[in-house]
């Protein structure tokens, strides 16, 4: 593409959690780049108010900071994921994926929402884990990813059809940690902004659960520092049950080949 920065527009889907939040900002105040934002409703799901106020807060910290770049920054295109259409072999090739991973299910619906608006190259913002092992399915991802002028996509030969389901997508912060972001984020002087951020699934009272996948994540990649004692003290609590349970099936397993034999 022979597009200049004034040109050119990113196509990102923004949750108002940090890792797409990153990837907006540093488009936005680093690269000069206009970008524009794709978030899509999930009603049965608690954090939507959150993300969305989220959302409205770092638009206002872009413009605070930055007024002229904050003009790259185009409105937020809202779509509600009960209206995305259906779509069999998406959903097929998903539900083989995810016979063989654990594998959420936004992946199935996503790549709906970019097959009916005819999207291939909107930014998904997938990162690296930095204090334990990347989950199965994205570490499986990077065998099939290719450099297309300096971001990672999906290559048009694959192994594997079932990865199809991410044909859709960029991955531009596939190779970066929450920790490596943050230290981006103060060398270029927005991590205030960052920490408008919001990441938890199921909020109590205005505050992280400590308790879902998002609230995990931050406890083990370093960023336990956003949770409150209450919450951490959930998570801890939870890890406590989920070793307690491996355990006990553990012992059963080993009374069960003990009877076998």
């Amino acid at each position: 593409m022979n597009q200049n920065n004034n040109e050119k527009v990113i196509y990102l889907l923004w949750t108002g959690g940090w890792d797409s939040t990153f990837r907006l900002i540093h488009l936005v105040l680093v690269e000069k780049v206009k970008v524009q934002p794709y978030y899509i409703i999930e009603i049965e799901r608690k954090s939507f108010l959150y993300e969305l106020a989220a959302i409205l807060k770092i638009r206002e910290k872009i413009l605070e900071k930055d007024p002229i770049s904050a003009t790259l920054l185009l409105p937020t295109r809202i779509y509600l994921k009960s209206e995305i259409a259906e779509c069999s072999p998406i959903t097929k090739k998903f539900q083989s994926l995810s016979s063989r991973f654990r594998l959420g299910s936004q992946f199935e619906w996503l790549p709906r929402f970019a097959e009916q608006n005819q999207m291939k190259d909107i930014e998904l913002a997938i990162e690296k884990n930095q204090m334990r092992p990347r989950d199965p399915v994205f570490e499986y991802l990077g065998r099939f990813l290719i450099e297309d002028n300096g971001i990672l996509k999906l290559a048009t030969t694959l192994s594997d059809n079932d990865m199809q389901i991410f044909k859709y997508f960029h991955f531009p912060i596939y190779s970066k940690t929450k920790l490596q972001m943050l230290e981006i984020s103060l060398k270029e002087g927005f991590d205030d902004i960052m920490f408008n951020s919001w990441f938890c699934h199921r909020p109590k009272r205005g505050q992280p659960c400590g308790q879902c996948h998002p609230c995990m994540d931050a406890m083990e990649e370093g960023f336990a520092f956003r949770l409150t004692v209450l919450a951490k003290c959930r998570y801890y609590f939870c890890k406590f049950l989920q070793n307690l349970k491996a355990r006990i099936r553990a012992v059963k397993l080993s009374i069960g080949d003990s009877i076998s034999k």
